[in-house]
């Protein structure tokens, strides 16, 4: 009976860490908006099919301040992008970040919830060797710069959008081979998984 107690017991406390974990867990449901078509609807017809979903997070490729007003105060989060055109001149001048800053992001902030800038798109998969070595200091020029801004701007991260067999992978390799090629280089965040363990950095 005593044993049979404990097991439950221990059943319980399990239940009941397994619990508190999945409570803790987000997830959200996400899309990416393009604007490559002739037939979209007007920002707030768009705005208001969203706030009729489950979806929380939109990705726009660029600025387009129609969407980001239409959005405001509906608690979707945005990622706005930067051009891989603008990545050279971000990275070189930092008042060139401050003022991209200021004429795409912090005009709609707090209304609109802007959570990431996503500097560039598929940079590495370019293969202009100058544009990648850009990006890293592009993102540090646009970070020091929403910082400087303060409160709305200063809680927005900085990121980029590439493929990942760029950042992990080459061409024709299987995840088991742990190649991770150089451009791993560029993430602050270690991409070793499992046995696949990145070195480069270190």
């Amino acid at each position: 009976m005593e044993a049979e107690s404990r097991k439950l017991l221990l059943a319980l406390a399990v239940s009941l860490c397994c619990f508190v974990a999945a409570s803790r867990a987000q997830s959200y449901i996400g899309v990416n908006y393009g604007e490559v078509a002739d037939n979209l609807p007007a920002p707030e017809e768009t705005a208001k099919l969203l706030k009729s979903t489950t979806i929380s997070k939109v990705r726009l490729y660029g600025v387009d301040p129609g969407i980001m007003r239409a959005l405001a105060g509906t608690g979707i989060s945005l990622v706005v992008g930067v051009a891989n055109g603008d990545i050279p001149s971000l990275a070189a001048d930092p008042a060139a970040a401050s003022r991209w800053l200021a004429a795409n992001v912090l005009p709609f902030v707090p209304a609109s919830t802007i959570s990431v800038v996503a500097v560039g798109n598929e940079v590495l998969e370019s293969g202009d060797a100058s544009l990648a070595a850009a990006l890293l200091p592009a993102m540090q020029n646009l970070r020091a710069a929403a910082a400087a801004a303060g409160d709305g701007a200063a809680r927005i991260k900085f990121s980029t959008v590439n493929t990942m067999n760029q950042l992990y992978q080459a061409a024709g390799r299987h995840p088991w081979n742990c190649d991770f090629r150089s451009s791993a280089t560029l993430t602050s965040d270690n991409p070793s998984y499992g046995s696949c363990v990145y070195t480069g950095g270190q």
